[in-house]
């Protein structure tokens, strides 16, 4: 894994392993339930995360199979991805991505650790053999900030997250 990339892939990883420990101490009736009609529940949540990370990886791996037709990063990338992930840190309501927002009612919490350590280890194998000369192209499309590079696309996956988690953790505390 090329080095500039390692702190914010272990950073993710960190983060996501820690949103699955947190789950797991929650019963199915709190980690499915929902605060609101209109809301997501915890495990709904943990849900649109890994289907964030999956189809990021999924248009990853589409966007490598024709590396000479992706654009050399630049300043643009770098400040639309920065406003990005400090936009994920405020209190400011996102609508999710259509196919990232119709989430099954109900999620058990083993479903929810499976596919957080399986979108763990494709990002890992990913990055692990991710060409040297792709590391400074928008290899990744983000629905709002555009076009962006490695380094970027896996600092807001960890910006997507931590804003999912502070969400957790409201509707832990207001659950019991």
């Amino acid at each position: 894994m090329h080095k500039q990339l390692q702190p914010a892939y272990t950073r993710l990883k960190t983060n996501l392993n820690g949103m699955v420990s947190e789950l797991e101490q929650l019963d199915e009736t709190v980690l499915n339930y929902k605060p609101a009609a209109d809301k997501w529940s915890c495990a709904q949540i943990m849900l649109h995360v890994n289907l964030s990370i999956a189809g990021t990886l999924s248009y990853l791996n589409k966007k490598m199979q024709q590396p000479e037709l992706i654009q050399k990063s630049g300043i643009g990338a770098q400040f639309r991805s920065a406003l990005l992930n400090v936009a994920l840190q405020s209190d400011i309501k996102f609508k999710a991505p259509k196919g990232l927002d119709h989430l099954p009612d109900f999620a058990s919490f083993t479903e929810i650790q499976s596919a957080t350590q399986n979108n763990i280890s494709k990002l890992e194998q990913l990055l692990t053999h991710f060409p040297e000369q792709l590391m400074f192209k928008n290899v990744f499309n983000h629905p709002v900030a555009g076009r962006i590079n490695m380094h970027q696309t896996i600092i807001f996956l960890d910006a997507h997250a931590l804003h999912h988690k502070r969400q957790i953790a409201e509707i832990i505390k207001n659950a019991h």
